[in-house]
């Protein structure tokens, strides 16, 4: 009776050991996944970042140079 009780011990103990595996498996890869998905957001808002910077520095531009303009009107 002891031996099946071992038995039965080392079956449960064997069976918890690769459950718990199977979860840091599944963990593992939902890190793996998030940090893909990290590294896609933060590229799409570098990106976005880029588009917004050269639309703000043509606008300072266009600005500036009416300002020049009127201010020229102004002198004459």
């Amino acid at each position: 009776m002891e031996k099946d009780m071992l038995a039965q011990i080392q079956q449960m103990i064997t069976t918890a050991t690769e459950s718990l595996r199977l979860e840091v498996t599944g963990m593992k890869t939902g890190q793996q996944f998030l940090g893909q998905r990290i590294e896609n957001v933060q590229a799409d808002m570098d990106s976005k970042n880029r588009e917004t910077r050269a639309f703000l520095e043509l606008s300072y531009r266009q600005v500036n140079e009416r300002l020049e303009r009127l201010e020229q009107r102004r002198d004459i």
